[in-house]
């Protein structure tokens, strides 16, 4: 792109950043964040949470916080890269507090969140221990509404009682 003369946008840098988490490239990431910052492209809500997630994938989880923290606005899919980074990067109770600014702020929680606070548990050895059971009795009665909402969607009628509460999506 760059050779020819062709300037990359937001959509294009969440794709590179997003590649550069995959594959472990923090150097590269790096230098795409100050790409970015240089060429003053629109950080938005996308962005910011690819950094996040890039960051924490790759163990820079201070760059990543940094990240987050700086965000104006933060919808389920940042709050969880940044649950799950924190839990996967042996921070268990920094990945609980997390969520816990994160039901602070209302922000409704989706699978991924669940899985982080349940890897943080885990990690930590809280699930064991039984200290943080309404972390856990959260998880569950959110994962239990989720199975209810699903289930009042699917058509029950004999045969196809297999398929209740998966949701034709879902499969």
């Amino acid at each position: 792109m760059q050779k020819t003369g062709v300037l990359p946008d937001k959509v294009t840098m969440v794709s590179v950043i997003s590649a550069c988490a995959m594959s472990g490239a923090l150097d590269l990431g790096r230098w795409v964040h100050t790409y970015i910052d240089k060429r003053s492209i629109e950080n938005d809500l996308e962005l910011s949470t690819a950094l996040v997630n890039m960051y924490a994938k790759c163990g820079y989880f201070e760059k990543a916080i940094e990240v987050f923290e700086a965000m104006p606005v933060k919808d389920a899919k940042a709050w969880s890269s940044m649950i799950v980074g924190l839990a996967v990067n042996g921070l268990a109770e920094y990945a609980l507090v997390t969520f816990s600014r994160m039901n602070k702020a209302e922000v409704e929680p989706n699978h991924v969140t669940l899985v982080g606070v349940l890897m943080a548990c885990a990690h930590s050895g809280l699930v064991s221990e039984g200290k943080r059971e309404k972390v856990v009795s959260l998880i569950f009665r959110k994962a239990h509404l989720e199975v209810i909402e699903v289930g009042k969607q699917d058509s029950v009628s004999p045969g196809n009682e297999k398929n209740v509460g998966l949701g034709s999506s879902q499969i």
